[in-house]
């Protein structure tokens, strides 16, 4: 029997402090900040148990699948950094239950959760436009994962963090920390 409360954990996934900015962009999005201080809060945790400190970057964007003509108006896709991601939650692939490796996308490859295909009717091998702007973004969907986890909502996209920073425009710099303590979802 599943409770409620595992449920809510299940979704939120491993990660359970974010760090980011007070200060919103004139569009009313958090501001990104210096990589610096990702390496400045993961020097200072020392001997906390924590099992994992990770750099990431969010955006909410518009998605229109080309081939069904199917739009989902908000979808939080998140530039994550393969090599941080011990600790954290791992995208399983719907279909085969493989996970689903960041480190395996190139730039314009993203993960797309179940819940986003199945809105827009799309699969892996299939394209689909990102709207950070005017001029949509092509992507080619690498994988489809169940949804939830690392703090990302069921409507969501995994891309690498560099490739998103590109995408914004915003090369070196992160606009969320992820913190994972020591244990599992409810320890």
């Amino acid at each position: 029997a599943h409770s409620f409360r595992l449920e809510v954990l299940s979704v939120v996934g491993q990660v359970d402090e974010v760090v980011r900015s007070e200060s919103v962009d004139a569009a009313g999005r958090r501001d990104f900040f210096d990589y610096a201080e990702y390496e400045r809060i993961r020097d200072g945790i020392g001997d906390a148990p924590v099992d994992g400190v990770m750099p990431a970057v969010t955006f909410d964007v518009p998605v229109i699948a080309p081939s069904t003509n199917l739009s989902e108006p908000v979808v939080d896709i998140m530039g994550l950094d393969a090599a941080l991601m011990e600790g954290f939650d791992q995208l399983e692939d719907v279909d085969s239950g493989r996970v689903l490796d960041i480190a395996a996308l190139g730039p314009n490859d993203v993960y797309l959760s179940s819940s986003v295909a199945e809105a827009v009717n799309v699969s892996s091998g299939d394209s689909i436009n990102l709207f950070f702007g005017a001029t949509p973004t092509v992507v080619e969907i690498k994988g489809i994962y169940r949804d939830g986890g690392n703090a990302s909502s069921a409507d969501s996209a995994f891309m690498q963090m560099s490739a998103l920073q590109d995408l914004a425009n915003e090369p070196g710099r992160i606009n969320r920390i992820f913190v994972s303590n020591d244990g599992d979802l409810i320890s």
